[in-house]
């Protein structure tokens, strides 16, 4: 059995959660509140509310590796530390904060399954009770995963630095199957439809079966160069950035290409799909709107370091490393801008509700909730 419990991962002498300390509920917004990331005033004006204000306090020359919301918490994880926060998505509240793993090993982006927050390593995949935070116990993987896993039914589905693609089994507790790329995968496989679309740094791509690992179409895709930032899909499109400078719509059905837009930088940055358009980051120079049917650009945004987000209503919120911007998706022009200083995270809440995560380095914690329109207040 690769799954060990707690009491075994003890007797191997392996510095995990045990060691450290659950610390449930040790700080709440109420009382002495943390400083704000944006001012309640702008935050209207720009069609958001403040909702509520937490600190988990990362310390000074540590990161806030990830930020993910699960259901009724947000969950966080610092690095190097290895410290897993989870937080009431009510009231910002802390439920509960626990260091998993051995000293400084990277942790990627948490998920949830079943009354527990599981989250993996390179080599391990730990399990923790959601409640409490305690350590349910740990798989061991077959392969070095450079990724968080996408989640199909039972299977936790990884990416390997050796370029194998695994499946494992969350119930039985060993990989399922293996199908081999030829480089190593430096971004998550990603749920297409009822299939899994991969993609590695030698610049191949493929959809996969789930159930057993077989190629979904009839051969492997290839770009010129790696691909090491995750696609956007849509229905229609596969949008894939790769380093040989292009964006790729591949059509899912069949891999191949339904158009490509050519830039002169590699690409490295995740674009973003809204309605008939796609927002493309070129680094260090502009962000981009593309039909997304044709390929065509609409509009160039001479901007750098612009991460779109999500819509506001009717206008699109992207991200600068310390400001949160708005521009006319029609025109491209920019109609507010924030400054917020630095930000170490910011999650789109999923829903018709909408609203923003934003978190600091520093590990300060603001919900906004959206503020609906008042055509959408009418129509509710």
């Amino acid at each position: 059995m690769r799954r060990e419990t707690a009491i075994s991962i003890k007797r191997a002498g392996i510095c995990l959660v045990l060691s450290g300390l659950a610390l449930v509920g040790c700080r709440s917004p109420q009382g002495s509140e943390p400083e704000r990331a944006i001012d309640p005033v702008v935050a209207t004006e720009m069609g958001y509310t403040v909702s509520w204000v937490s600190d988990v306090e990362v310390p000074s020359g540590h990161d806030l590796a990830h930020a993910v919301v699960l259901d009724d918490l947000l969950v966080t994880v610092e690095s190097p530390t290895s410290l897993v926060t989870a937080l009431s998505m009510r009231d910002g509240s802390i439920e509960w904060r626990r260091k998993v793993g051995e000293p400084a090993e990277r942790l990627f982006e948490p998920f949830r399954r079943r009354g527990q927050i599981l989250v993996n390593s390179s080599d391990h995949l730990y399990r923790l009770e959601v409640d409490s935070g305690e350590l349910i116990g740990f798989d061991r993987l077959d392969w070095a995963a450079t990724t968080e896993p996408a989640i199909v039914g039972e299977l936790a589905i990884f990416g390997a630095l050796n370029g194998r693609v695994f499946a494992h089994d969350l119930d039985a507790g060993f990989m399922r199957w293996q199908y081999q790329m030829k480089g190593a995968i430096r971004v998550a496989p990603r749920q297409v439809n009822e299939a899994l679309f991969v993609a590695d740094t030698a610049g191949r791509y493929a959809l996969i079966d789930p159930a057993d690992g077989s190629l979904r179409w009839d051969q492997m895709g290839r770009a010129f160069s790696g691909i090491t930032a995750a696609p956007a899909v849509t229905d229609r499109a596969i949008l894939m950035p790769s380093l040989d400078h292009s964006l790729y719509a591949v059509h899912p059905g069949d891999g191949r290409d339904r158009w490509v837009y050519r830039t002169t930088v590699p690409l490295d940055q995740s674009p973003a799909a809204f309605g008939s358009r796609v927002y493309l980051p070129i680094p260090g120079k502009a962000l981009v709107a593309l039909d997304l049917l044709e390929g065509t650009e609409r509009w160039r945004l001479e901007k750098a370091s612009l991460t779109p987000l999500t819509r506001v209503g009717e206008q699109l919120l992207a991200r600068a490393p310390s400001a949160l911007v708005l521009i006319d998706p029609a025109s491209g022009r920019v109609t507010r801008e924030v400054e917020l200083g630095p930000l170490a995270q910011v999650v789109p809440l999923a829903g018709e509700e909408g609203g923003l995560i934003l978190a600091s380095p520093e590990g300060r914690v603001t919900r906004l909730d959206r503020i609906p329109t008042p055509e959408e207040a009418g129509s509710s």
